[in-house]
């Protein structure tokens, strides 16, 4: 394992252009930010220097890419020398998987562009189960998106079972708590400048 950490995206690339606006600043620097989290662009000291930005021609290579490298200088920080850590790894592993299971929904039809979500029975307890994922990062706590899905769903369904003629009589009395108690959700959503509760990323907490 080399002690750096590539990502590569070899969907359509980022097209190197100056800003209209302001010259001497390429368009890269304003799709990368550091609102929740590190920011892959040239800093150094704990972001107190910055170098200019280099462009360089590529080979002749007809697809588009996007390749991010963060070198592991600042590993003395967390009191390492190298990437030789299993857990550290293993996360690096599992943000991989969790990002190629957001990538596309198979389940129609599908709300819009930003959500994507999936109800199910759920059959192994009588406690509300959910997994869902924030900007393709997996929040492992109950969010707000969560709630503002159930609020919606779960009354739809109580409407929908009461006037199954075989359920109606033993319906009467059902509440959409009792519905969400026995129910598994998935929701796959993107939301614009998304708030967590802390650098892990537990909880997306954004109204």
């Amino acid at each position: 394992l080399k002690d750096e950490i590539k990502i590569c995206n070899d969907d359509y690339g980022i097209r190197v252009h100056k800003w209209i606006q302001d010259e001497s600043i390429y368009i890269p620097l304003f799709i990368f930010d550091d609102r929740n989290g590190y920011d892959p662009k040239i800093w150094s000291n704990n972001k107190c220097h910055s170098q200019d930005t280099i462009i360089n021609k590529t080979c002749h290579n007809p697809k588009e890419f996007t390749c991010i490298i963060f070198t592991t200088s600042d590993l003395n920080r967390f009191q390492m020398d190298k990437f030789d850590d299993d857990d550290l790894v293993s996360l690096f592993k599992r943000c991989a998987y969790n990002v190629v299971m957001s990538a596309g929904c198979n389940v129609t039809p599908n709300v819009n562009d930003c959500w994507d979500i999936g109800v199910a029975k759920n059959d192994h307890n009588n406690d509300f189960q959910q997994t869902n994922f924030v900007n393709s990062i997996l929040t492992s706590e109950h969010d707000k998106h969560i709630d503002y899905i159930t609020e919606q769903i779960c009354p739809k369904l109580v409407e929908h079972i009461k006037q199954k003629s075989e359920a109606a009589a033993a319906a009467e009395n059902l509440k959409p708590m009792q519905v969400e108690n026995h129910s598994f959700i998935c929701v796959s959503c993107l939301i614009e400048y998304a708030e967590f509760e802390s650098q892990a990323k537990p909880k997306q907490i954004s109204n």
